[in-house]
């Protein structure tokens, strides 16, 4: 399954606060979401394929030039920020969304974690 940039006229904001994640998008990039989301549906579960929303969808001139304001965006509340990925800081990576079609082995194994609601320390995800 190949990987194409998907971003012509998607808008899409991320917003983290202390209840959640919300993606607000515009109708394209809420179409183009759909479009990729089932295409790995379809795909063979233990390919394991997925979306990376910023990376799939944000405009190749806001990530190599640099244009601002980007088409994909994330904002945090104050109290969240200094726990998320830092925006903008050399050499790191911003919050991502991403989504993954798993077999249902691995996410019963997520389930035992539903007890706690903590991922284990050496969680790779």
């Amino acid at each position: 399954m190949g990987v194409r940039k998907l971003s012509d006229g998607v808008r899409l904001c991320m917003a983290v606060t202390s209840n959640g994640l919300t993606a607000y998008c515009n109708k394209k990039a809420l179409l183009a979401l759909s479009q990729r989301l089932a295409e790995i549906a379809e795909s063979d579960v233990s390919e394991h394929y997925e979306t990376h929303v910023r990376m799939h969808f944000e405009a190749d001139e806001c990530v190599f030039e640099g244009r601002r304001p980007s088409n994909v965006w994330v904002l945090r509340t104050k109290e969240l920020a200094p726990l998320l990925a830092p925006h903008g800081a050399p050499g790191t990576e911003d919050f991502e969304l991403t989504f993954m079609v798993v077999p249902e082995a691995e996410l019963d194994d997520l389930a035992d974690f539903q007890k706690d609601g903590l991922l284990p320390d050496d969680w790779q995800g």
